[in-house]
């Protein structure tokens, strides 16, 4: 933690920040959660991974954002909660990819889940993120090839998703509403 402010029952906000790369397996629970990995001026690469038994419990505003050369975001399992009725979700790896995975740990099978009331994708190379409860995808975009993966668990209204070149697939356990979903790009593969 390189910056906390905290009302004395509880933080705040935490901001965990690092010149590159950010691992975590800890519970870690505020109003706000800034994660950001690559910080550093002179390579800017970094990623973040999150491992089993991770908890990130956030009131309002869970961010992550990766390095702005190279960085992934790679959640191994894990409980990443934003509680607020109008909490986000801001999951950014501008050069990399985003990925939710299953994760054994002692034998157990941990199954990540991301829960809020909106999240916000921004990748450059791909996501993979099946373990959503969420009730509106406001935009996932991803900038560079790579395909756009989203699994949530319930009803979700998706506001934008696009591919720059790569396919777009998003399934719901309940009813979905889609605005807006682009694929661009000349591959087949965007058919």
């Amino acid at each position: 933690v390189t910056d906390g402010t905290d009302d004395g029952d509880a933080f705040d906000e935490i901001q965990m920040l690092a010149d590159r790369d950010v691992f975590s397996e800890g519970v870690i629970s505020a109003d706000e959660i800034t994660i950001k990995s690559g910080q550093s001026a002179v390579s800017g690469f970094g990623d973040i991974t999150i491992t089993e038994p991770a908890r990130l419990t956030a009131g309002s505003d869970l961010t992550m954002v990766t390095g702005q050369n190279r960085g992934s975001i790679l959640l191994r399992g894990g409980v990443y909660t934003v509680e607020g009725a109008s909490g986000t979700m801001n999951l950014t790896a501008s050069q990399g990819t985003i990925i939710s995975e299953n994760y054994t740990l002692d034998g157990v099978v941990a199954v990540p889940s991301l829960a809020a009331n909106e999240i916000n994708i921004l990748t450059g190379k791909g996501v993979d993120v099946q373990h959503l409860d969420v009730n509106e995808v406001a935009s996932a975009v991803v900038t560079q090839a790579g395909n756009l993966i989203l699994a949530d668990k319930d009803d979700v209204n998706v506001t934008n998703a696009a591919t720059l070149d790569g396919s777009i697939t998003i399934t719901s356990g309940g009813a979905m509403s889609v605005v807006s979903a682009t694929a661009q790009g000349d591959s087949d593969r965007n058919d």
